[in-house]
């Protein structure tokens, strides 16, 4: 009997260690965006948190602002003979997302694997579009001249 728990215990220990953990094959492949969807795929520990990570994700994808900088200094001196040329080069890049409510969408996929969720949801242009239009009115409606 002892060793009918022994094999017991030691097959549900090898089962929960040799879970996979790898990553959804439709993860990190999404879905392409088409005439009618949007796509967009995000990862957390729980399917809130997932779900979030998506919808930022397209957020990211449809209103983000990058802006750059460059700058190049070149510096020459000449010292007892010798010269000596220096090449200062600063890059800044900046991005900016606006934050716009966006609703409309559906899960297409959803996997847990280990302790993190994948989602992949899919947005409709149509309903995405209308929510926006709606939103930049009532924002509208409050601005104050």
């Amino acid at each position: 009997m002892k060793n009918i728990r022994y094999f017991g215990l030691l097959f549900t220990t090898l089962l929960i260690g040799c879970q996979s953990t790898k990553m959804p094959d439709w993860y990190l492949n999404p879905e392409q965006d088409n005439s009618a969807y949007l796509y967009s795929v995000g990862t957390g520990s729980s399917y809130e948190s997932a779900s979030s990570s998506a919808v930022s994700n397209l957020n990211n994808r449809l209103w983000s602002e990058v802006n750059s900088s460059f700058y190049n200094r070149v510096s020459a001196s000449d010292r007892n003979g010798k010269s000596h040329t220096s090449d200062f080069i600063d890059k800044k890049v900046f991005v900016k997302s606006a934050k716009a409510a966006i609703s409309g969408y559906e899960v297409n996929e959803v996997s847990v694997v280990g302790e993190k969720t994948y989602i992949q949801l899919r947005f409709n242009k149509q309903v995405l579009l209308t929510s926006l239009q709606a939103s930049v009115q009532e924002q509208t409606r409050q601005l104050k001249f």
